[in-house]
């Protein structure tokens, strides 16, 4: 049992020292509050943790982490009854250089108004995607729909974000 627990700590520890960053990231981002997405991040690692002792074996620890993650924020809001103006804040500025605050703060708060422009689901897809750095079969993993659905979703939402930046709509 000692070496199974062993086995389980390198699991878990592996999955926080490579994801807790991305994962703090992605809470931040829909929450839009530092110590609410810090508290989301352990739930979701503490969830990881229970799983793993149980025995349970995760083929995909990013996608299955974005999972967890994805249902603790929708249990965050239903809880809150109160849905965010937007799901991204200014994370971003933290490692700019002051001279590029200014023009990043002028791009971002453009990519923001463009953002509310989209339904919540084309936003996530393309935080998801884009901001993330997740593959569509990590995406589609997160969501429980096929990869190629997926796929086809991100390029709608990249296009109709494309419209809204072209001033089409």
């Amino acid at each position: 049992m000692e070496k199974n627990i062993k086995y389980i700590e390198n699991i878990f520890f592996d999955a926080h020292s490579m994801y807790a960053d991305a994962i703090f990231r992605y809470c931040y981002f829909k929450v839009g509050d530092r110590e609410v997405a810090k508290d989301i991040t352990q739930d979701v690692f503490v969830k990881i943790w229970e799983f793993l002792v149980k025995g349970e074996n995760i083929e995909n620890m990013k996608a299955y982490l974005y999972k967890v993650a994805h249902n603790a924020v929708i249990d965050f809001w239903r809880k809150s009854k109160s849905i965010p103006d937007s799901n991204l804040s200014p994370l971003v500025f933290e490692n700019a250089q002051a001279s590029e605050k200014t023009e990043l703060r002028a791009e971002y708060s453009v990519f923001l108004s463009m953002l509310k422009k989209i339904s919540e689901e084309d936003r996530d897809l393309i935080v998801m995607r884009y901001v993330e750095d997740m593959t569509p079969g990590e995406i589609a993993q997160v969501l429980g729909v096929r990869e190629n659905t997926i796929s086809v979703r991100i390029t709608r939402a990249v296009s109709r974000l494309r419209d809204i930046a072209d001033g089409n709509k």
